[in-house]
């Protein structure tokens, strides 16, 4: 038998206006919550299941500006998030400077694993390595913020799978050996891709974005385009419509995706592709 185990998510849930930028890694989950307002308050939380949640930072923003952090990703025991320094030219939002942090199992204080002058944004993490692209480069980073690699390529969506690096470059998606960073193969995209993200909580987002890097896993890549789900084979480039739907991520049974109200899962046995 299973039993379930519910997370509390802390305000009541007609004092939040929005949460974003959720971020799993094994049973823990990071997420940030706003309130209503022009002004508006927010909150970092982490839970494990059955676990009362952690505070982790609060703040302030206003006029639909940006938290000051977010961009949570995570996969096994690391978990980690980004927070920023920003400040208004002319009307515009400008990042300083933009560290990425990791998150403890008992909550903050998370240490700083990287920093870097402007956007600086954690794109995936996989096998205790993390993959985070700024202005001028995109590295893979080890738990304790080591550089293990840096490609002179900025881009806004990147996964790491095991030894395959794969990153959008302009309507391309590369991929390269995640140790020497050696291109092996480069297909073509229907339009420049970004990752999945919320304008409060990434000063790299895109809305809405024109393609989102999704998932890579088993030499496929899933992503998202005009709300239908698409895999594409890395060792060929063949690329063909799976569905309908958003947010799809690879999983040990398969591949799972939104579809409106409803989560579907296409075990790797019915995958096309495979």
């Amino acid at each position: 038998m299973c039993s379930a185990k519910t997370i509390s998510v802390g305000p009541a849930w007609f004092s939040r206006g929005h949460v974003f930028s959720l971020g799993l890694a094994g049973d823990r989950v990071v997420w940030w919550e706003k309130g209503w307002g022009l002004c508006f308050q927010y909150g970092i939380r982490e839970a494990a299941l059955g676990a009362t949640p952690i505070v982790l930072g609060t703040g302030s923003g206003c006029l639909g500006g940006s938290a000051g952090s977010g961009t949570a990703v995570g996969a096994g025991a690391l978990l980690v998030l980004s927070r920023w320094t920003f400040r208004y030219d002319s009307g515009a939002m400008v990042v300083d400077e933009q560290a990425i942090e990791r998150v403890e199992p008992g909550g903050c204080p998370c240490p700083v694993l990287s920093s870097s002058p402007g956007p600086y944004t954690p794109l995936d993490v996989d096998a205790g390595r993390i993959v985070a692209s700024g202005e001028n480069e995109t590295r893979i980073l080890g738990s304790d913020g080591a550089i293990l690699l840096s490609l002179p390529l900025p881009t806004l969506a990147a996964q790491l799978s095991g030894s395959d690096l794969v990153l959008a470059a302009g309507r391309q998606l590369r991929v390269y050996d995640a140790a020497t960073g050696v291109q092996r193969s480069a297909w073509p995209l229907p339009a420049p891709a970004s990752h999945d993200c919320d304008l409060y909580g990434d000063p790299s987002c895109q809305h809405p974005p024109p393609l989102t890097l999704e998932d890579v896993g088993r030499g496929l890549a899933v992503y998202v385009l005009d709300r239908q789900v698409h895999l594409l084979r890395l060792a060929d480039g063949t690329d063909t419509a799976v569905a309908a739907g958003t947010h799809a991520r690879f999983t040990d049974a398969g591949l799972v995706y939104a579809d409106g109200a409803r989560i579907r899962l296409l075990s790797w046995e019915r995958l096309p592709l495979r």
